[in-house]
């Protein structure tokens, strides 16, 4: 049990990134969207940090990290907006990811490759999913099935699918 009165919580910040539900890019180039506050990373780096973020489409139809992102994050999908959102979590190096509702409002091509992006950020790292797609949270090592600010259920996904409680029920809606 830890005394939360000794946590510093700009300790925490300083070593978590937030990928949401909906992205959130700025006017410029790809490089200063990317680039963590404060930090002068080399090319080499940034381009890692797109390429681990499945962001190969930014070489090959666009200018690389020297690509111009407009209001609104035009001209990106919404789908590819998200995997330049993964990158900027990958050139940040967080030590905790949060995604919140992050394969929202995409096809299903694009949820697979930021799906593969998300599992790669997470690897080594302290991970929290806030989804409401059960696909999205299928392969974490703990689920927490909320309910009215409650824990209705809590285990794996084998565990819960063989518990044939809620989610099992949700599961088997959202394959119909």
């Amino acid at each position: 049990q830890i005394n939360t009165d000794s946590v510093n919580i700009k300790d925490i910040r300083s070593k978590t990134a937030l990928v949401m539900q909906d992205s959130i890019l700025f006017s410029g180039s790809i490089r200063e969207n990317i680039t963590p506050s404060g930090l002068d990373m080399d090319n080499a780096s940034l381009e890692k940090a797109l390429q681990n973020a499945n962001c190969d489409f930014l070489f090959e139809k666009f200018s690389g990290l020297d690509t111009i992102i407009k209001e609104g994050g035009r001209p990106l999908s919404s789908g590819e907006k998200q995997l330049v959102c993964i990158s900027r979590a990958f050139a940040f190096n967080p030590d905790l990811i949060i995604f919140d509702e992050a394969t929202s409002y995409m096809d299903s091509q694009s949820e697979q490759k930021v799906h593969d992006a998300m599992k790669k950020l997470m690897q080594g790292r302290l991970s929290i999913i806030i989804a409401h797609r059960l696909s999205t949270v299928k392969e974490c090592d703990t689920i927490l099935l909320l309910r009215d600010g409650k824990i209705r259920e809590q285990g794996s996904h084998k565990d819960l699918v063989s518990f044939k409680g809620e989610y099992y029920h949700l599961l088997k809606k959202e394959k119909i």
